[in-house]
């Protein structure tokens, strides 16, 4: 099997592949094409690493559960792996800051409906977050908590690309830093199927029957100023903007939308990449960490919940472009997997499948769409992957 993107999608279907065959007593070889590597370029690395199960209603996400169970799986595989954790347990704190008192209202009713949510009144979240959570929105009155995790982004894919090696037979699994061959090489060297996990480089490739939307996201790494002492990072913050705790008294901190200027642009740099088709080995985009803390800090409010932010130093900038798939059934965002019907060379043996669109729930969902493409890549047949995955390709 050829595995085209070494990020989240493409590291979790080599891995998923690789068990499953394992499981089944066959003799499955997988090989991923990334030029960057394993996790060294693309809008994987550049994610925020923030694992949780909630909508922005405070709502658990469809299947959101089975997502952490699966993500976890692969978390401690990675880190076995690696022989260190790539990920730390942190509380995740949905905030009910007062802009919105309907919204505010179902969050707090939400802390008392099982699924390990808590609803944590102010003092008890300011007391939680030091000098942090939302001590800055005088009316903020507490918080929907749920256990989450924030991962260390380039370990965890490093790991897990360590783990397929590790795990498996020697000559199972081969990681090649070059691009994807053609379908009359992979089908000369005898590969029978190849998947397409390239991100925002999907967009425009033969055989897609939707179109992936791509969106410019930028995260910024704080650390704390000279003579300061750490960030306080007991637990991660989300209101539509996001606090991260990354060790080290840091803290990543980033937007679902990304900033603009005052002409109405986001960050030239990233918007002029993607106008040129942002292939995935030159993504993340380089961009200055000071003009994007102070883009983030003046677009975003994100001092409102952190008010730490104000004096903290910018240490690094993380900019990358996501892709998400259509809306599938009820609105929900989910990846797509399935298999490619058309686009390529019709005469070749070679069958093509992809895992794309991952949007910006890629960390919850990637391990959980990788197992289900698995299966039914493994037993030839696509109608094994739940409709809410296969949708975008007209395979519900």
């Amino acid at each position: 099997m050829a595995v085209a993107g070494g990020g989240l999608a493409g590291l979790a279907t080599a891995h998923a592949l690789l068990s499953l065959g394992l499981a089944l007593d066959r003799d499955v070889r997988v090989r991923v094409w990334d030029p960057a590597g394993a996790g060294g370029a693309g809008a994987s690395r550049a994610a925020a690493g923030l694992l949780h199960p909630l909508t922005p209603r405070g709502t658990v996400a469809f299947r959101g559960p089975e997502g952490m169970a699966a993500t976890r799986a692969l978390l401690a595989s990675a880190s076995a792996a690696l022989g260190r954790p790539c990920y730390a347990d942190v509380p995740v704190a949905r905030l009910a800051l007062g802009d919105d008192l309907k919204r505010d209202a179902k969050l707090k009713t939400l802390g008392g409906s099982g699924e390990g949510r808590e609803w944590w009144p102010a003092d008890r979240l300011h007391a939680a977050g030091g000098a942090g959570a939302g001590a800055g929105a005088e009316s903020c009155e507490g918080a929907l908590v749920v256990p989450g995790a924030a991962v260390d982004m380039a370990a965890y894919l490093e790991g897990l690309s360590l783990a397929c090696a590790r795990d498996f037979a020697q000559s199972s699994y081969a990681l090649e830093r070059a691009p994807l061959p053609s379908q009359a090489a992979l089908c000369s060297d005898g590969y029978d199927a190849v998947v397409y996990c390239t991100g925002a480089s999907a967009i425009g490739l033969p055989g897609f029957p939707f179109t992936l939307t791509p969106s410019p996201g930028v995260n910024v790494v704080f650390g704390p100023a000279e003579g300061a002492g750490p960030l306080p990072s007991s637990l991660a913050l989300i209101a539509g903007k996001y606090v991260v705790p990354v060790g080290g008294g840091a803290a990543l901190a980033g937007a679902l939308q990304v900033p603009r200027d005052a002409d109405g642009r986001a960050f030239a740099p990233l918007l002029d990449h993607l106008g040129a088709g942002c292939p995935a080995r030159e993504c993340p985009v380089a961009v200055d960490a000071r003009a994007a803390a102070d883009a983030l800090l003046d677009a975003t409010s994100l001092g409102r919940i952190y008010p730490p932010l104000a004096g903290a130093v910018p240490v690094e900038a993380r900019a990358g472009v996501r892709a998400s798939s259509p809306p599938g059934p009820g609105g929900r965002l989910l990846p797509t997997a399935g298999r490619l019907l058309g686009g390529g060379d019709d005469s070749s043996p070679v069958a093509r499948w992809a895992l794309v669109g991952l949007g910006a729930r890629g960390l919850l969902y990637h391990a959980l769409a990788a197992a289900h493409l698995a299966e039914a890549l493994l037993a030839d047949d696509s109608d094994l992957i739940p409709p809410e995955f296969a949708h975008a390709l007209g395979q519900e």
